[in-house]
């Protein structure tokens, strides 16, 4: 088991358990009639000083097994 992690803008260690969090509520909280994509989830988290690409925001969302943004929007 390794354990993994993200450094945030200020150097220090954050778990991708705890990033994965921030993201399934960042989708949770935003209009289901406008979700937001993986890349304004990304620019979300760098703003929080989370500094994480696209794809990585992707390869997170996938393993928490919540959609794609055309798949979670709602009318």
């Amino acid at each position: 088991f390794v354990f993994v992690k993200v450094e945030n803008v200020n150097g220090k260690d954050v778990s991708i358990v705890a990033v994965q969090n921030i993201i399934k509520d960042i989708i949770e909280t935003k209009k289901k009639k406008n979700p937001l994509t993986d890349k304004e989830i990304a620019e979300i988290l760098e703003k929080r000083g989370l500094i994480l690409s696209q794809r990585t925001v992707t390869n997170y969302r996938e393993a928490m097994k919540l959609l794609p943004t055309y798949l979670r929007k709602k009318i």
